[in-house]
């Protein structure tokens, strides 16, 4: 019998670090792998230049030329929400890049996105969906 995992919705959790003006962040949609079966290769959503139905998308706000640093999470696991499985993800990935590599634009703006990978699954993964929180940390 065939039967499928249906893959999660990744909530995005970002930190504003401290800084003297007014800045914000601004989760506009979700990374999300699509369904696969058990036993299945790992996937990569890149992290890309525009928003994609895969990839996350956060706008950043605040003070024109204001430059900014990223900081990813280096793995994490999804959990399925009927309980019994796990799936590990890792390489977390952004454009801008991770690091000192943010820069609002002239109008005080800036889309990060962020892709990673989900592991290869086991031949006996549970179905279900898998869900998981992670932070990225935008540092003014």
């Amino acid at each position: 019998m065939k039967f499928t995992l249906n893959f999660f919705k990744l909530l995005s959790v970002l930190i504003l670090a401290g800084s003297a003006f007014a800045q914000s962040i601004v989760n506009q949609s979700d990374l999300v792998f699509p369904s696969a079966e058990p036993g299945s290769g790992a996937y990569t959503v890149l992290p890309g230049s525009t928003e994609t139905s895969e990839n996350a998308s956060f706008l950043i706000s605040g003070t024109a030329f204001t430059a900014y640093s990223i900081d990813l999470p280096k793995s994490a696991q999804m959990q399925n929400t009927q309980g019994g499985g796990k799936i590990r993800v890792t390489n977390f990935t952004s454009n801008p890049a991770e690091g000192n590599n943010g820069l609002l634009n002239s109008s005080g703006e800036q889309w990060l996105y962020v892709g990673a990978t989900r592991a290869k699954l086991n031949n006996n993964q549970n179905p279900g969906l898998y869900t998981i929180s992670f932070v990225v940390t935008v540092i003014y």
